[in-house]
């Protein structure tokens, strides 16, 4: 059973939010879904059992969609004090496991699309430790073999929004290094093995990657990084307005200049002019791939 909330709290968080209510729901949803279970294989009663738990009404059965609702309502919220949020996201998945595994509930198996949730729901909190935590559980044997490019978008967003101090920014860095590197590393697998990647980059990977890499202190390695970032985005196809303005703000304005005029026939600079200007100047094949569901980028 989906463990029990506090008396309208959540881990000492006051059940205010959507996710917090829609979640004490499904507790108790899920509650009377047991009870009812465990008096169908015993409905023998003495003085020493309890008769089960009778209600005015009779309360729905949590089924997959009960669950992922709220698990989107966790992956939505945004800035939520603490690591409540992300680890309540981490108990429901847990508890499709259990329904799963153990009361046959074929179509209760958490699927990536669940734990992206969970790992959405560690990117959008504000535990200074949430680009380690999000990682750990991408690498964990529950998501590891499932990954898609989701998965790795979600936790190089906890990387990039790291920044309440030196101390998180310096660790959503070195995890983004890693991810990056094992992100890499799984594809470049898959290519070997069927020939092409069922996992690729995105427009919203590269800006995460760029920004977390402009937190490296270290001058030189930062740009390494970011060039290697830049121009593999550019190769991807998936420049768009988010990467630029990450790229100017994380770069030097030499640097700038020299990434963007790379190829381009072009050795004037780009100090000074709107991305989206920008954006229009740069060849089609570093942009064609971007995601541009409207002007700024999606």
């Amino acid at each position: 059973m989906v463990a029990k909330l506090s008396d309208k709290t959540l881990g000492g968080i006051k059940v205010v939010g959507r996710a917090q209510r829609a979640d004490e729901i499904l507790w108790r949803m899920d509650r009377f879904f047991q009870r009812d279970n465990n008096n169908n294989h015993n409905n023998t009663f003495n003085e020493t059992t309890t008769a089960p738990l009778r209600l005015p009404f009779e309360l729905p059965h949590a089924n997959r969609q009960t669950f992922t609702m709220v698990l989107k309502l966790y992956a939505a919220e945004k800035g939520l004090s603490g690591l409540e949020g992300p680890r309540r996201a981490e108990a429901i998945v847990r508890r499709m496991e259990e329904r799963y595994r153990y009361g046959g509930e074929l179509d209760m198996k958490p699927d990536v699309v669940c734990w992206n949730q969970v790992l959405s729901a560690w990117a959008g909190c504000t535990d200074v430790d949430k680009a380690f935590h999000a990682a750990d559980l991408l690498g964990s044997s529950d998501i590891k073999d499932i990954a898609d490019d989701s998965s790795y978008g979600h936790v190089l967003r906890a990387c990039a929004h790291s920044n309440t101090n030196d101390r998180s920014r310096k660790l959503g860095a070195e995890v983004a290094v890693k991810v990056w590197r094992d992100f890499r590393s799984v594809v470049e697998k898959q290519k070997s093995a069927f020939g092409e990647a069922d996992i690729t980059t995105t427009s919203y990977m590269y800006t995460f990657l760029i920004t977390a890499f402009g937190f490296i202190k270290d001058t030189k390695r930062r740009e390494n990084l970011l060039v290697e970032a830049f121009e593999s985005c550019c190769d991807a196809g998936q420049v768009n307005a988010h990467v630029l303005t990450e790229l100017k703000r994380s770069c030097s304005n030499a640097l700038f200049d020299k990434l963007l005029g790379k190829n381009n026939n072009n050795n004037k600079s780009f100090q000074g002019k709107h991305t989206l200007a920008i954006l229009k100047q740069l060849p089609e094949d570093w942009t064609f791939k971007a995601q541009t569901k409207d002007s700024s980028g999606w």
